[in-house]
């Protein structure tokens, strides 16, 4: 399986407690009395100071699985779990460590450059059986066609009813939930090959998050990773 694309994530923070919705806030204390007034950060405007601590953010990875067990990764195997636990951490370290572009100009008409996001993800396996929802053809798209309606996750998407049952178990947290699906068509061949000449299109969309993160949970697809 080819590791080349990292996902983005599309947040939107509202006010809330120490937990909701997947979002874990830090005790807003500084870490320094000698901190100047005007360097002091706050979630609310969301300025980003050295005495800001990261916020947590949970993610719930959905490895969607053939109803026999096959075609996706398998956390039993040592090298596979380690492959994608490396590919979802990547995300820690990018949110972490933005590199400054030589120009700030463009769409953004800012001066201000954060080095780090101060973001944090904590990811939460879960391994799901079912070829109907581990087949993201089913929902109508077909990326090698450039046929994208369908990937995008809505509510009536095609694994609604898959993460309506997510969302009312109360063993799992909410947050952001991640769904791995395949190309039905193509996986087998290019698994016996481990992934030689892969020349599928590999795409990431996202639904946009509720108002109250709290009573929804936010879906990302991911196609082919």
């Amino acid at each position: 399986m080819r590791m080349l694309f990292y996902i983005i994530f599309c947040f939107s923070f509202f006010s809330c407690s120490n937990q909701q919705g997947g979002l874990i806030f830090p005790n807003q204390s500084t870490t320094s009395n000698t901190l100047n007034s005007t360097n002091q950060s706050t979630i609310k405007n969301f300025v980003i100071t050295d005495d800001l601590q990261p916020i947590t953010l949970q993610v719930n990875v959905i490895i969607l699985k053939r109803d026999d067990g096959t075609g996706n990764y398998d956390l039993e195997n040592s090298e596979e779990k380690e492959a994608l636990e490396n590919f979802m951490n990547a995300n820690n370290n990018i949110w972490s460590h933005f590199v400054k572009p030589e120009s700030l100009t463009g769409c953004y008409i800012g001066t201000d450059f954060y080095p780090d996001a101060k973001i944090r993800f904590k990811f939460n396996y879960i391994e799901i059986k079912d070829s109907y929802a581990w087949n993201y053809k089913n929902s109508g798209a077909d990326l090698q066609k450039k046929k994208y309606s369908g990937i995008t996750p809505y509510r009536g998407w095609y694994l609604t009813y898959l993460d309506d049952k997510i969302s009312q178990n109360i063993s799992i947290s909410k947050g952001i939930n991640v769904y791995l699906t395949m190309d039905a068509d193509n996986y087998d061949r290019l698994y016996k090959v481990k992934s030689k000449d892969f020349d599928l299109n590999e795409v990431a969309a996202a639904e946009s998050p509720n108002k109250s993160l709290s009573e929804s949970i936010s879906i990302i697809s991911q196609t082919d990773i």
